[in-house]
């Protein structure tokens, strides 16, 4: 999906390079950073600023990056408190829909997405 938006954004922005706010409208929508943690956990969170993300990312043994999470093998996302966890069918701790959900609803109180 944040893919599919970033798409829209650049070609919405148009070619002309000498442009300052082609970058930041390029950019509008996407979060700012994320933690990869899939390798190790199979999630990946999503933060609204990246200090936010450097704060928390080392308790999921993950990597800050910056903009969204990737979206090859995820198995849904759970938007709570503020950021968004996407679960992810590889990695450390594979994880499939059902789990996912459950989890977001149950032990986050989160909202759901299927992938």
């Amino acid at each position: 999906m944040y893919i599919r938006l970033f798409t829209v954004l650049i070609v919405l922005s148009g070619c002309d390079n000498s442009s300052t706010e082609a970058p930041a409208a390029a950019n509008a929508g996407l979060p700012p950073a994320h933690c990869d943690a899939i390798s190790s956990l199979s999630v990946c969170i999503q933060y609204d600023s990246r200090d936010a993300a450097n704060a928390s990312c080392p308790d999921f043994k993950g990597q800050v990056s910056d903009g969204a999470c990737p979206t090859e093998q995820q198995s849904g996302s759970c938007a709570h408190d503020g950021k968004v966890r996407n679960y992810y069918k590889s990695g450390g701790s594979p994880q499939g829909t059902s789990y996912a959900e459950r989890h977001c609803t149950q032990a986050l109180s989160g909202t759901f997405t299927a992938p």
